[in-house]
């Protein structure tokens, strides 16, 4: 990992595994191994905690091009939800974003008969379909890495519902040059 211009062993590894993740995406084929080419292996615990950041993104070169993940990847990211599960005050995003690394791997690498699955239940996402469009809005640019085609959540069920502020807030985020929330 090329950290000399992180602040943080935490940052360089977040750094190096998001550039590999974008690598294997730009690149139009999966690489052997996000995680490895990263220099992340589950004996990594900043390797694993920079996953927990990066959250079932790590995966998603595996998802788009409909090839199974690396063992290595898979370990990495099992080892993430049960190292750093969110803390019961956690905010929504951080819930969200670990019952969707949970999803993920279910769905992609279900454990062996046997070994015991994490579980965590989907987070309620009542507070979305309350919110003003400005909020749902942001807050649906925070949550866009469970954008996901054939992953059902109660976040997808809240976005499709309200199509109309959806528009709203992208058209706004357009006419503010702000290509991140757009």
């Amino acid at each position: 990992m090329d950290q000399t211009h992180a602040p943080s062993p935490l940052a360089g590894a977040v750094h190096d595994l998001a550039t590999e993740v974008v690598l294997a995406l730009r690149s139009g084929d999966h690489l052997a191994t996000v995680c490895g080419a990263a220099g992340i292996d589950e004996e990594n615990r900043t390797g694993i905690a920079a996953a927990r950041v990066i959250g079932a993104d790590v995966l998603l070169p595996s998802v788009l091009y409909g090839r199974d993940p690396h063992p290595g990847d898979v370990a990495v990211l099992d080892r993430a939800v049960r190292e750093f599960p969110p803390k019961p005050d956690a905010p929504a995003a951080t819930a969200w974003s670990h019952w969707h690394m949970i999803s993920t791997l279910r769905r992609i690498a279900p454990p062996p008969p046997g070994a015991p699955a994490v579980t965590y239940e989907e987070p309620d996402a009542a507070w979305l379909e309350r919110a003003p469009w400005q909020s749902f809005t942001h807050q649906l640019s925070v949550l866009a890495p469970l954008a996901v085609p054939a992953a059902p959540s109660a976040v997808r069920q809240a976005a499709s519902a309200r199509a109309v502020d959806l528009a709203r807030g992208f058209v706004r985020a357009v006419r503010r040059r702000d290509w991140l929330q757009a």
